[in-house]
């Protein structure tokens, strides 16, 4: 495997050295979110407090522990999913169920809010 600690290229005639550093690795808690590209159940996002940290000395040694690059496929995560990790967080049904309901009606908005914008637009010279 390539060292990533210290990396030389030549760039216009000079020598360009990029180094780094420690890695440092955060987690934290996922909580009710409000994205509107979410279509079935509720929305989840980062929370801003971090959980736990770990620090790993060089790139390498970050590059040899860590868990597998999951693919664009396993990165979606179906609603059912979604529900068990916010309930595992604290959240409730009715909880969840009001969020959901509340992004629902926002995202039922945007086509209005859009063509109210553009009416707008041609009355006022936008």
């Amino acid at each position: 495997m390539r060292n990533l600690k210290e990396h030389r290229s030549r760039s216009e005639g000079n020598l360009s050295v990029v180094s780094f550093g420690s890695v440092e690795v955060q987690e934290h808690a996922m909580v009710l979110g409000n994205n509107p590209s979410t279509s079935v159940g509720p929305s989840v996002e980062l929370d801003w407090d971090s959980q736990s940290n770990v620090t790993f000395d060089t790139v390498d040694d970050y590059e040899s522990h860590r868990v597998y690059r999951r693919s664009t496929e396993q990165l979606v995560m179906p609603s059912c999913m979604r529900v068990k990790l916010l309930l595992d967080n604290g959240f409730t049904f009715p909880e969840i169920r009001e969020e959901t309901r509340k992004r629902r009606k926002k995202v039922m908005a945007l086509p209005m809010m859009k063509q109210a914008a553009n009416v707008l637009k041609r009355f006022s010279g936008w």
